[in-house]
């Protein structure tokens, strides 16, 4: 009935079983909590109802350039043929600095391959990134929005009428009405 106890135990077995018990059904826990928020969160991104197509986007950056708010932007983003969905492409027009730019965004495996390719694609038709920020290279000046188009019909050679999904923040955009509420 009473065991006899080395002075060095400190915590009995059944605890420390106890203890193990809680600490991996909390990881457990943990990672079933984030698979769901990640599951729902893929689930609003996909269910979204902003979309464009690439004749569009000249239209978003003079939607941007009208609205001159701080904080708004479109992020655009498509999957080239043949890739896969982790292999997306995203960039975005931001208004910052008084001005609408275009943002390479530097946050996807693809877009990071492509950099060089891309910053090569802009200085060809007379442009050049802004390192300012290094994990998101701007490009600004007159026609940005024909050069947005450029990159997703010419350079990553999306069918015509393909459909970009976008995030929108700060602007009122509606796509079926040929962008601007």
């Amino acid at each position: 009935m009473w065991e006899r106890r080395n002075e060095h135990q400190i915590i009995d077995q059944p605890i420390m079983l106890k203890l193990l018990l809680f600490i991996v059904l909390s990881i457990i826990g943990v990672y079933f909590v984030r698979r769901k928020d990640r599951e729902r969160a893929d689930r609003a991104i996909k269910s979204r109802d902003d979309f464009a197509t690439s004749d569009q986007i000249p239209g978003m950056v003079d939607l941007l350039a009208r609205a001159r708010a701080g904080k708004s932007f479109i992020v655009i983003m498509f999957v080239p043929p043949g890739a896969t969905e982790d292999d997306a492409i995203n960039f975005q027009y931001s208004f910052e600095g008084g001005s609408v730019g275009m943002d390479w965004l530097l946050i996807s495996q693809r877009n990071i391959a492509d950099e060089a390719a891309i910053a090569a694609f802009v200085k060809e038709r007379g442009y050049s990134f802004n390192y300012g920020n290094p994990r998101f290279p701007r490009v600004e000046g007159e026609g940005i929005g024909e050069l947005g188009r450029a990159i997703v019909d010419e350079f990553y050679r999306l069918p015509a009428g393909t459909r970009l999904d976008l995030v929108v923040e700060g602007v009122a955009w509606n796509p079926m009405a040929g962008g601007a509420v």
